[in-house]
């Protein structure tokens, strides 16, 4: 245990000088202002009486031994927790290298006879297989001499097994082609249902209602729009046109803004007739 008296201007620079040199796990013994003047300048100060345990203190110097410069810096001006979840994070990774690994029961002559007693085991299997095999090719060739079969036969039904595999793999690769295909028709049908509703956005060329007068794609909603509440398709075009004149292309899919701007063009058409011109009806009971 490490005890040791710290004195400051202030209680906050008093307790940073203890987190620093202590660490945060130091524990404040006592605190007291002093009434006595500080120094020369004859300030007030405050002290303050902490201890560390040594294990805890060797723990906070480990880690700082370990840090760059710039990094002891930082830490030194971190947070209490913060430090103690860096000197935490340091012992345990120190810890965990350090530990001594377990032995094995056996020992490592016996682990290297038995993997050379594997080895062996597997030469002998191998070398076996080999003498039985030959063993067996001698026999089929006696075989086929004693009864006078040609030598060939062997390789003719090998090519016939090869013919009747080749045959099964052409009946499959036809189904898959005949699968693909029927998938193939069914994505170009889909797609020429699909067509007459993107050409017009994909082709300006198109002919679609009032292009003919230079109505643009993206107002072609608000031009039928107009239609269909009675409006003239004269004075129609001239709005549709008049706003597409002051709008930018990159506007014209605003709707918002373009149904505004027509709103306004509609409540400029309203003619209202002059207050001068004043009608009098007269009702006879």
């Amino acid at each position: 245990m490490q005890v040791k008296k710290f004195e400051a201007r202030s209680m906050k620079e008093a307790l940073e000088l203890v987190k620093t040199q202590l660490g945060p796990d130091a524990i404040i013994l006592s605190a007291k202002d002093n009434s006595k003047k500080y120094g020369l300048v004859g300030e007030s100060s405050f002290e303050i009486t902490a201890a560390v345990s040594d294990e805890t203190l060797h723990q906070k110097r480990f880690v700082e031994s370990k840090l760059r410069e710039q990094d002891r810096t930082r830490f030194n001006a971190s947070s209490a927790r913060a430090q103690k979840e860096i000197i935490n994070k340091f012992v345990q990774k120190h810890v965990s290298n350090n530990q001594i690994k377990p032995i094995t029961a056996q020992r490592y002559i016996d682990i290297d006879e038995e993997k050379n007693l594997a080895q062996e085991r597997i030469r002998n299997a191998a070398q076996r297989a080999f003498d039985a095999y030959d063993i067996e090719e001698e026999a089929k060739i006696s075989k086929r001499t004693w009864f006078g079969r040609s030598t060939t036969e062997k390789p003719v039904q090998k090519v016939k097994a090869q013919q009747s595999q080749s045959q099964l793999g052409k009946n499959h690769s036809s189904e898959d082609i005949q699968t693909l295909k029927r998938e193939i028709a069914s994505l170009k049908e889909m797609l020429s249902k699909m067509a007459p509703s993107t050409e017009i956005q994909s082709n300006p060329s198109v002919n679609y209602p009032g292009s003919q007068y230079g109505v643009h794609f993206d107002l072609l909603q608000n031009y039928q729009d107009l239609l269909k509440e009675g409006v003239n398709e004269d004075i129609a075009v001239e709005m549709i046109l008049d706003i597409q004149n002051q709008l930018p292309l990159t506007k014209l899919k605003n709707k918002s803004l373009v149904e505004g701007l027509l709103a306004k063009k509609i409540l400029e058409t309203i003619i209202i007739s002059d207050t001068k011109d004043k009608k009098f009806h007269f009702f006879v009971g």
